[in-house]
């Protein structure tokens, strides 16, 4: 059993950066928990993407990485749980994380796209949460973007720049690509709508759609650490030139769906040892990674993969 002290610890983001989440369940009315959370910092609404009547989306006000964040996270989610609900069938988590960590600096963009791409299998895999369960909503709202990027760099076109006049203002032209215009449609594993003025003007954000919905904290937990530190890593000066050999070297028509069921370890490894600093973070992703198949042989902890 996980005790307060693991739930409620801070796990590392940079003070200045904060977070939010949309967490969605199902079998249950709106009104039916009005009054059992904070209601300061949890909005509630019904989500039409969710495909059945009663449902539910809770969305947060911007966290920083303090206990008092994830007391209130852990909390609505044993709010949702004691009232029946559940995230069987469509629901997702979807987790906002500050965009100012890129700076506004197009290189380190650049390799958000780029890492992404390489890594997309993976991650998916990795979102699936402790099965693999892949829900029926996610090829409309959450679908795999590295072939359409693929697609645009063959043609040199994926980062090229447009002045493009959008809805709420004119964006910054060095930010505003193909790719940045693709990311911010929300059918893809992230989305830039939130990012300068698609959205929110108070908070810059990239969300992040992969993730099956859950009401577990530990593992939003793990699922916000990962995400945070992808981003650091493709923010704080990485290796350019590996990267752009592995994005070199993958053939991005293989990014599906039905090829990010299956193990990778390699792949998964690198990617771990990129992104993280901690022997233990690592652990917990691959353990999340992997799931159950896997043989402990004689390769260490994680042995063979089947």
């Amino acid at each position: 059993m996980v005790d307060n002290k693991e739930i409620y610890n801070p796990i590392g983001i940079d003070k200045n950066i904060k977070f939010g989440l949309e967490i969605e369940a199902e079998n249950i009315k709106k009104n039916k928990i009005k009054g059992k959370y904070d209601e300061r910092v949890w909005k509630a609404k019904t989500d039409p993407s969710l495909k059945v009547f009663n449902n539910v989306e809770l969305s947060s006000i911007p966290f920083t990485d303090i206990k008092a964040a994830y007391k209130s996270i852990n909390s609505v989610c044993h709010v949702l749980e004691k009232n029946d609900a559940n995230v069987d069938e469509n629901s997702s988590l979807q987790i906002h994380i500050d965009a100012t960590i890129f700076n506004d600096d197009v290189n380190n963009l650049i390799n958000f796209y780029k890492m992404w791409c390489i890594f997309e299998n993976i991650i998916y895999r990795y979102s699936y949460g402790k099965d693999l369960r892949i829900r029926k909503t996610l090829q409309d709202y959450s679908a795999m973007i590295g072939q359409i990027f693929y697609d645009a760099d063959s043609k040199g076109i994926l980062f090229n720049n447009y002045d493009v006049q959008f809805t709420n203002g004119k964006m910054d032209k060095e930010i505003v690509n193909y790719s940045m215009i693709v990311g911010s449609l929300k059918r893809y594993g992230f989305s830039f709508r939130y990012y300068k003025n698609f959205g929110i003007p108070s908070l810059k954000t990239i969300e992040f759609r992969t993730m099956n919905g859950t009401l577990d904290i530990m593992l939003i937990k793990n699922y916000l650490k990962f995400f945070y530190s992808f981003l650091k890593y493709c923010c704080n000066t990485p290796d350019i030139e590996y990267i752009n050999h592995l994005y070199n070297n993958t053939n991005l028509n293989e990014n599906t769906i039905r090829n990010s069921l299956l193990v990778d370890y390699d792949k998964a490894d690198i990617l771990a040892n990129m992104i993280y600093d901690n022997y233990n973070d690592r652990e917990k992703f691959m353990d999340l990674y992997l799931k159950d198949n896997v043989k402990k042989l004689s390769r260490g902890k994680y042995g063979n993969v089947i």
